[in-house]
């Protein structure tokens, strides 16, 4: 859908797995071959991330690029160096810090929140709010519930889900492993198959978020 988040990345040395990170978020993450590509594809992104090694991204480079993008950039550098001019997460960090100046970055700039009732998923933070209360779920019950909500109001085919949100290819994996996932969220959801306020079963089909 139109309205998901969409992150650009610019790998290198600094950066190895940096698309994975943001991924397992919540997060549509794409990467960048070059220079060229990422100038191209600026508009499309939410966020874009470079990698302050990445060839030709010297600090010139980096301020032109930041002063010629409408979206927020995120440049990773080296422990020692400092930049005053973009904004930097300095290499070696946790996942979790990358996790949360992508947040940060992405909330300073727009928020695009799918509300069903008293659930709110932002689908640019990545977060998931029950109640004025966020939810605590695991990377893929996150992907998964992020993914209904993109979608909210239609019915998610299994198939669509395993490729989707698994990354298995078309027409393989089990459906098993959604619907254990499902049974999971609606527990952490407070609600149940029989009575569901969120997520509702298409029989042998998918899912809904209502």
């Amino acid at each position: 859908m139109s309205n998901a988040a969409q992150i650009i990345v610019l790998e290198g040395p600094l950066s190895q797995g940096v698309t994975e990170i943001l991924t397992q978020a919540g997060w549509i993450v794409t990467r960048a071959a070059d220079t060229s590509e990422l100038l191209s594809r600026a508009g499309e992104a939410a966020l874009v991330v470079v990698d302050g090694l990445a060839p030709g991204m010297d600090l010139e480079a980096r301020r032109q690029l930041a002063q010629r993008m409408e979206a927020p950039l995120l440049v990773i550098v080296p422990a020692l160096e400092t930049d005053h001019e973009v904004v930097t997460l300095r290499a070696p960090f946790e996942p979790e810090m990358l996790i949360q100046q992508a947040r940060k970055l992405l909330a300073e700039t727009r928020t695009e929140v799918v509300q069903v009732g008293e659930l709110a998923s932002d689908l640019t933070t990545a977060r998931v709010i029950l109640a004025g209360k966020l939810v605590d779920l695991s990377s893929m019950e996150l992907r998964m519930l992020i993914y209904l909500a993109r979608n909210v109001g239609q019915v998610v085919a299994y198939d669509a889900l395993l490729t989707e949100v698994w990354g298995y290819a078309p027409g393989t994996g089990d459906r098993k492993v959604v619907t254990n996932c499902v049974r999971r969220l609606r527990k952490k959801l407070g609600e149940s198959a029989a009575h569901p306020e969120y997520i509702v079963t298409a029989r042998g089909v998918g899912y809904r978020l209502c």
